[in-house]
C-alpha cells in the first residue's frame, strides 16, 4: 500500500522519521474520513462536516464505495474506483436533492480539482522521465527542485483564473516530494478507465459494481489489462 493510517499523529510522525532515515521521501497528512471496508458501521466524523453538506455527501459516497468493492494491495484501483463512484453519485444526488447553487458550486469545484490533478500528472511525467535518464544523481536532484518550482509556478497561473479562490494553495505552500505527488495520483490514475466502464454498463450502478467486483478478483496485471480494455457489463 502507498499509505498507512494512524489514529494518533505522533505514531504517524514516528514512522515517517524512520522512513526518512532510510533516505525515502515521506508525506504525512490528515484525512477527513476513513473506511473499515464494511467490517464496521463507520462513523460520521466532525472533520467530514466543515466543508458543508455537498462535500459531506461526496465523502460518504466515496467511503461507502470502499465497503462495496476492495482489491487487496491495489490502492490505485480502489481509490480511482471510489472517486468514480463519488463523482457519478454526486451527479445523481445533486439532481435529486441539491439546489441550483449547489450544483453550480460542485461543477466549479470538480473542474478545479481536475485542473489540479492535471498539473500533478504532468509534473510526475516530467519527473519520471528525469529519474529514468542516465544523468548523474546530483543533476537529477537539482533538476527535481527546478521541476517542483515549475509546478508551483504553473499552479499560480492556474489559480489566477479562479476568481480569488485559493483552491489548493495550502497544498502547494507546504513541501512537495515524490511521496506527496504519488498520494494525489493514487486517486486519479484509473478514473478514466472506470468512467468508461460505467458508461459501458449504461450508468447502471448494479451492473458496474458486479463488473468491478469481478475485476477485483483478478491478478493485478490481468486486472489492469481488463480495465484498460473497458470490458462489457
Amino acid at each position: 500500500m502507498p499509505y498507512r493510517g494512524y489514529f494518533a499523529a505522533r505514531d504517524a510522525q514516528d514512522f515517517a522519521r524512520a522512513l526518512r532515515a532510510e533516505g525515502l521521501d515521506v508525506y504525512v497528512g490528515g484525512v477527513a474520513a476513513y473506511s473499515t471496508l464494511g467490517w464496521f458501521d463507520d462513523p460520521l466524523l466532525s472533520s467530514m462536516l466543515y466543508r458543508g453538506e455537498t462535500e459531506t455527501a461526496a465523502i460518504i459516497f466515496h467511503e461507502l464505495a470502499h465497503a462495496k468493492v476492495y482489491a487487496a494491495g491495489d490502492a490505485v484501483f480502489n481509490e480511482s474506483f471510489a472517486m468514480t463512484v463519488e463523482h457519478a453519485g454526486m451527479h445523481r444526488w445533486l439532481a435529486a436533492h441539491g439546489t441550483s447553487a449547489q450544483r453550480r458550486a460542485y461543477r466549479t469545484a470538480w473542474r478545479r480539482k481536475q485542473g489540479f490533478y492535471d498539473l500533478i500528472e504532468t509534473a510526475r511525467a516530467r519527473l519520471s522521465a528525469l529519474y529514468a535518464s542516465d544523468a548523474k544523481t546530483a543533476f537529477k536532484r537539482r533538476k527535481k527542485r527546478r521541476m517542483i518550482a515549475q509546478l508551483r509556478a504553473e499552479y499560480v497561473h492556474l489559480q489566477s483564473r479562479w476568481a480569488g479562490d485559493d483552491g489548493y494553495e495550502y497544498w502547494f505552500n507546504a513541501p512537495i516530494n515524490n511521496a506527496k505527488l504519488a498520494a494525489v495520483a493514487t486517486y486519479r490514475d484509473l478514473v478514466p478507465d472506470f468512467e468508461r466502464l460505467l458508461a459501458r454498463c449504461d450508468n447502471d450502478f448494479a451492473r458496474f459494481y458486479r463488473e468491478v467486483t469481478r475485476l477485483s478478483e483478478l491478478a493485478l496485471d490481468e486486472r489492469r489489462k481488463r480495465l484498460d480494455s473497458a470490458p462489457s457489463c
